[in-house]
């Protein structure tokens, strides 16, 4: 993209015409990978959890293959969301008492 001056009304014109049009382009292309994203969650999963990446249009084996029906399972996807919750609520209280622990004053040894 070159920089340029803007002389008048018309350059300015010219300008916001560009990025309008730029903006379409970018909510466009957005919006298709957000299309094709439900349909890439299993493979990223796969890649996740167990490291191993499926290359398009190949067979994901046997591990693969249960993880992508245990992500399309929305019972299975509900109870981890619950899971998950659940161990985020417990990590959470586990830290404030850590972070109140530790910022509890020592007592003074006068005596």
């Amino acid at each position: 993209m070159s920089k340029r001056r803007i002389r008048g009304s018309e350059s300015l014109d010219r300008v916001i015409y560009r990025k309008k049009m730029r903006l379409k382009e970018i909510e466009s292309a957005l919006g298709r990978n957000m299309e094709e994203l439900p349909g890439q969650v299993p493979r990223m999963a796969l890649y996740a959890f167990l490291g191993m990446k499926q290359k398009p249009g190949m067979s994901p084996g046997v591990p693969g293959q249960l993880m992508s029906m245990a992500l399309e399972n929305e019972k299975l996807q509900s109870a981890l969301a619950v899971l998950i919750d659940r161990i985020a609520e417990k990590l959470g209280i586990g830290l404030e008492k850590l972070a109140h622990i530790f910022s509890k004053p020592k007592p003074d040894d006068e005596g």
